[in-house]
């Protein structure tokens, strides 16, 4: 079973190499590399109904570019980040088994996932943000459930020091992720404030206990989450959704924006479906899996709502169809990869 694990890591890297040598960097990525000190591209829009103008009247500050080339290496600059965060990341996702017990092997079952990935390997031959946002996503998630953490912050009760200290420790690093995440979507990163005050009540006071939550029960739990992730995004009117919300295809692009991050780019492109069955899901009844499952699908319901938003505000720019929409643009489904190490924690 190991020897055919690390068969699919070395598969894995190769296609990785392959996807970064065959591939030209993506419309987003040339606007990045192209913006002057103020963040300011050229051209202005590139996004037109004819792909071969430009408006120069329409700039939009695009402020992730120092995320993605934090060197000015240009091209090279961006490979580099996205190659050194999809190492980080499999080698973390290797390492989830030590969580639950100690003395596991590092998995390359699980390391591959995300070098198999087709979303992934689209991101980093394009020269996408993916890599380096599923493993801010990654961090901002799984933090507070580190063992090293989490083992002080449930020592005891009334919370001593350490506890303590753990809490704030977990909400920082987990603060600080999320920040990070937003700024490289080019959001404003304050808004993770949000996420520390979410945080502290549950990691202070919360009962981490799921075996008593059934799987159906926690099935319910999460559609109820991913309800709420939408109606919230749409209410507050985060980025592109706050354009696209009063459009009738924004609203009816929502279910199949749904099946596009979770289905496509997390239980089919990760090949989580497979892990489904009544004998597998092992880690959804550890301490904190309901917490984070909820929180899943919240984020599950933001970020469907956004890629809706997506297609609404393109679709237009672009002139497409309804239905073309959703097949031109089907990729805007891979934000939804930063759920990736989350969603491998909970079902694996």
């Amino acid at each position: 079973m190991e020897q055919r694990g690390r068969l699919w890591l070395v598969v894995g890297i190769v296609l990785v190499i392959v996807a970064v040598l065959s591939n030209a960097p993506g419309l987003d990525t040339t606007l990045l590399l192209s913006v002057d000190e103020d963040g300011q591209a050229p051209w202005g829009s590139a996004r037109t109904v004819d792909p071969l103008a430009s408006d120069p009247n329409s700039s939009t500050e695009l402020t992730q570019a120092a995320w993605l080339d934090p060197l000015d290496l240009g091209l090279f600059g961006v490979r580099l980040v996205g190659l050194a965060s999809l190492a980080v990341l499999a080698w973390a996702m290797g390492n989830l088994p030590r969580w639950r017990n100690p003395d596991a092997s590092w998995s390359p079952w699980l390391a591959s996932i995300v070098l198999l990935h087709p979303g992934m390997l689209f991101a980093i031959g394009r020269g996408y943000s993916e890599p380096l946002g599923t493993l801010l996503g990654g961090v901002m998630l799984l933090a507070p459930l580190h063992p090293a953490l989490f083992r002080r912050i449930q020592s005891g009760t009334p919370r001593d020091g350490a506890a303590v200290l753990a809490v704030i420790v977990a909400v920082s690093i987990s603060t600080a992720a999320a920040a990070a995440l937003l700024a490289l979507k080019g959001l404003n990163p304050w808004w993770a404030m949000g996420l520390a005050v979410l945080l502290v009540p549950p990691i202070s006071f919360g009962d981490w206990s799921a075996s008593h939550v059934t799987r159906r029960g926690a099935a319910g739990w999460f559609v109820l989450a991913v309800m709420l992730g939408m109606g919230l995004t749409g209410l507050l009117g985060v980025g592109s959704v706050s354009e696209a919300r009063g459009e009738w295809w924004w609203w009816s692009f929502l279910p199949f924006a749904v099946f596009d991050v979770l289905g496509l780019y997390l239980l089919v492109g990760a090949g989580l479906w497979a892990f489904l069955g009544k004998d597998a899901m092992g880690f959804n009844r550890g301490e904190g899996a309901m917490e984070l499952l909820v929180v899943c699908g919240l984020l599950v319901g933001l970020l469907s709502a956004y890629v809706a938003a997506l297609w609404t505000v393109e679709g237009q720019a672009w002139d497409l169809a309804w239905w073309e929409t959703m097949v031109v643009l089907g990729n805007n489904g891979r934000h939804g990869m930063v759920l990736l190490p989350a969603a491998v924690w909970l079902i694996v």
